[in-house]
């Protein structure tokens, strides 16, 4: 989800034109007459430049954001998720996680059972629309990638387990590793992995160090990313 500052950066990886689309993104960070749109629009740049490694481009509108919307709600959530001194980002060890398994409440998944594996981490939740238009993207990736190493395992906010149960009996069976996050965004594993809003994923190396995460591992960038990290996947897509 997101507001027009997100569909820009939507258009810019169909039309394959990032530098037109950024330079229209900072023309309208120094000049839009709404100072949420002014504000919402630096924090898309900051996001969009912190994910494909643009450290100097990163720094320079984080800085600035800071310095000219101190105080505005798109900047509280930029200075949790994107904050340099923040635990979840790429290269560092993903927190000591415990989740408990949606159906069997005696199973719980941490670290330790994924050595040696990548692990695609989703919090998401059945009343999330953004989250259920990725279901086609994740049953297929699972489908390819499986094989070739990749575990994945579901977060759900949701207040009750069974309203996943329902939802998995619907389309989207999803196949994977499902847990539940008990008290959801006042939890526990919220404020252990920063989440502000779902889908979250985030994709853990076999070292367990943080390799991706938010745009790196949604849409038609998912299989890419993951191409990139398991090369050779073989296996049909999902139904």
């Amino acid at each position: 989800a997101g507001g027009p500052e997100y569909l820009l950066q939507q258009l810019a990886e169909i039309a394959r034109a990032p530098a037109r689309v950024r330079d229209y993104m900072e023309r309208m960070a120094d000049a839009h007459p709404d100072t949420a749109v002014r504000a919402a629009v630096l924090g898309r740049l900051v996001a969009w430049t912190q994910v494909s490694g643009d450290t100097m481009g990163y720094g320079g509108y984080y800085a600035r954001l800071m310095r000219e919307f101190p105080a505005s709600p798109q900047t509280d959530g930029i200075r949790k998720s994107y904050a340099p001194d923040r635990a979840i980002q790429k290269g560092k060890v993903v927190p000591a996680f415990s989740f408990v398994d949606l159906e069997d409440t005696s199973r719980v998944y941490g670290p330790a059972e994924f050595a040696g594996k990548y692990l695609l981490i989703d919090f998401w939740a059945t009343w999330c629309g953004p989250c259920k238009g990725e279901m086609k993207g994740l049953h297929d990736a699972y489908a390819k990638y499986h094989a070739r190493g990749l575990e994945m395992l579901s977060v759900s906010f949701d207040q009750d387990r069974e309203a996943v149960a329902k939802f998995r009996r619907g389309k989207w069976p999803m196949p994977w590793l499902n847990a539940f996050a008990t008290d959801g965004f006042d939890g526990a594993s919220a404020k252990q992995f920063e989440i502000m809003g779902i889908p979250r994923p985030i994709l853990v190396a076999p070292d367990g160090r943080i390799v991706a995460l938010e745009f790196e591992l949604r849409g038609e960038q998912l299989d890419r990313t993951l191409a990139t990290l398991l090369p050779g996947a073989g296996g049909g897509a999902a139904r």
